[in-house]
């Protein structure tokens, strides 16, 4: 049968290629696909993208883009009703609100269709404020004041409220079932005061272990540092009493639990005049970068920038390697659940660990790194045939570009912030309980490992200030942080990438330098991997990795020795991807540091025996090389 669609030349669109949202005729006046002349951020937002392939980082920033060249601030609320209250917060962090939204996957953001520039519904102002308020009638114990604050809360939200356990309360003091009723109070969307920046951020999943394939996921944020002006107008009665209680239960949400997505990780919270923060089961921990870090955003590499996405992604992990010595794995998916959160728990499951980052001082500025400038810097007393140490250890993170935002910048060691972490009760642990495993987390991540990329290399190493005393310590900590829970523990139980299944090894060196240590941790893991050249038993060491070639056909010195190359694979579910399973990591002592070293032997890419003898190898060579090269005096 004949087509009888006419001949146009119209393919459709490919499968693996971006395609616009809008007509072609749109496309064209808007300047092509890229839509150049689009002045409405809402609109490229969610209308004028372009979906599949790679694209969603790029159409995200060209929103920011869009926004920061033609963003208009949206015009203050005129003359406001008598008894109204109207206050200005500040962002501690930045807020990401309505991500849901759009045509992009997770990467909506309230934007103004007419002024282009972000803001808060009022339907979100209304709900955080109310939570605030159910965690005040959650709280009391006094039973009059707790039938006062539910009273009020009806008075100020309305009835029903949203929550079928203070619904039934507030029903149970009346013959009759109350009527319903709306709220006494409108709270109006929160706009920005002044210039206002967004930015591209971006979460990669990891799968909790080390060999899934992570998926950058970008999505579009409103920077820190913007102001936004709250307004709460009474209706109807409503009391001064009531419109006061208001204000308070709303900024103790912005301070406490914050507005928009991802709280528990740092995002969305406020700071201002009588906005109070979290007191009770709250710690402050000072972090201090000992080793140089290769930090970097979504959308610009030069950027130093410590995320708490990325501690707490480290966090976790750590926390993982300290719980599996004591449990077997399904006993640690239900208490990682119950402590970290978790999104594929049904219901989802919230954190009860929230964590901020509340200092950030300016001159935690990243510098661009270059490899090459670097190993000049470095004494070349022996190995002169081989890479120099700091080029093979820092490999892959001196990524030539023209453009700026696409080099990589180390932060050198000195930065400082403040990590805030706060701790919820919930139906197993109590508060106290899981501010003990927030503690145990930080503690192993900054005795053991590092944030940023090569953090298994030694680079990104943290202090804070916090160590194990010794394993009898440890463990009786873990233990009584488990305590009443009913979860079953197994300290019999054998789990690679446990603290109990670890290898582990330390070496003091008397120098001052952090970028001299890590040169020579790269010259001795350099060496053990150039002693098995051409074996398959180096799978151990992480994947993707490939023994012989290094090319299809031979060199001129290879034409009667050639073995093409071969990319090693582990076994199922690992695959093609392993992460390195050595982790080195720098902690400071008097004059010097301590190299903590830490491996773990498993059988996910070779036999167990295999993986244990190449990896103590690799510690032994790293302290051998470590004490010729800083001997103690």
């Amino acid at each position: 049968m004949p087509n009888p669609r006419p001949e146009s030349g119209f393919r459709g669109p490919q499968p693996s290629q971006p395609r616009p949202t809008a007509l072609s005729e749109v496309v064209t006046l808007l300047g092509g696909e890229r839509f150049p002349k689009c002045e409405s951020p809402s609109l490229r937002l969610e209308k004028f993208v372009r979906i599949g392939g790679n694209s969603k980082k790029d159409e995200i920033a060209d929103v920011v883009a869009c926004h920061a060249k033609h963003g208009h601030r949206i015009p203050a609320w005129p003359t406001l009703p008598s008894g109204s209250v109207s206050f200005t917060a500040t962002l501690g962090a930045r807020l990401i609100i309505n991500q849901a939204g759009g045509i992009l996957e997770n990467a909506g953001l309230c934007l103004h269709r007419h002024f282009g520039d972000p803001y808060i519904p009022g339907s979100a102002v209304k709900g955080i404020a109310r939570h605030a308020a159910w965690c005040e009638w959650q709280e009391e114990t006094n039973p009059e004041k707790k039938r006062q604050i539910a009273q009020q809360i009806v008075r100020v939200f309305g009835y029903p409220t949203g929550d079928q356990g203070l619904d039934s309360y507030v029903a149970s003091g009346y013959s009759d079932r109350p009527k319903a009723s709306a709220g006494g109070v409108s709270f109006l969307q929160a706009v920005p005061e002044g210039r206002v920046e967004l930015a591209v951020d971006i979460v990669t999943p990891h799968g909790g272990n080390d060999w899934s394939d992570p998926i950058p996921n970008p999505f579009p944020v409103v920077n820190n540092g913007a102001h936004f002006r709250f307004v709460i107008i009474p209706q109807r009665a409503c009391s001064s009493a009531d419109t006061r209680a208001s204000e308070l239960w709303l900024k103790r949400a912005l301070g406490h639990q914050g507005a928009g997505a991802k709280t528990t990780a740092g995002y969305g919270w406020f700071m201002g005049d009588g906005i109070s923060r979290p007191t009770e089961k709250v710690i402050q921990i000072p972090l201090k970068l000992i080793s140089p870090a290769f930090l970097r955003g979504a959308s610009d590499a030069s950027q130093g920038e410590l995320r708490v996405a990325t501690l707490r992604g480290m966090l976790r992990w750590w926390w993982r390697y300290l719980f599996r010595s004591i449990m077997t794995e399904a006993a640690l998916k239900q208490l990682e659940s119950e402590v970290w959160g978790s999104a594929s728990t049904r219901p989802p499951q919230a954190s009860m660990i929230t964590l901020r980052l509340i200092k950030t001082p300016i001159q935690n500025r990243a510098m661009p790194f270059d490899k090459e400038a670097k190993a000049k810097q470095m004494p070349r007393s022996f190995n002169q045939n081989r890479t120099a140490g700091i080029a093979y250890l820092s490999y892959g993170m001196d990524e030539r570009s023209k453009d700026e935002t696409k080099r990589r910048s180390v932060l050198e060691p000195g930065a400082e912030w403040t990590l805030e972490l706060t701790a919820r009760a919930n139906r197993i642990l109590s508060a106290e309980q899981i501010l003990e495993h927030a503690k145990l987390a930080i503690t192993a991540l900054c005795n053991f490992g590092g944030v940023g990329s090569r953090s298994r290399k030694g680079f990104g190493s943290l202090d804070c200030g916090m160590t194990f005393s010794d394993d009898a310590t440890l463990f009786e900590r873990m233990f009584k942080s488990l305590a009443g829970s009913g979860i079953t523990t197994d300290p019999d139980i054998e789990n690679p990438y446990a603290y109990t299944t670890s290898l582990a090894g330390s070496v003091m060196v008397k120098v001052r330098d952090a970028w001299q240590v890590l040169d020579r941790i790269g010259y001795a893991i350099q060496s053990v991997a150039s002693s098995h050249k051409h074996e398959d038993a180096k799978a151990v060491l992480g994947l993707p990795r490939q023994i012989h070639g290094p090319r299809r056909d031979p060199l001129p010195h290879q034409r009667n020795a050639h073995t093409p190359p071969v990319h090693l694979q582990g076994v199922s579910p690992v695959k093609n991807r392993l992460a390195s399973p050595l982790c080195v990591h720098l902690a400071p002592v008097a004059g010097g540091f301590s190299v903590n070293l830490t491996a773990f032997p498993s059988s996910l890419a070779r036999r167990e025996d295999v993986s244990t003898q190449l990896l103590q190898e690799c510690i032994d060579e790293i302290a051998n090389v470590l004490a010729k090269a800083f001997p103690i005096k």
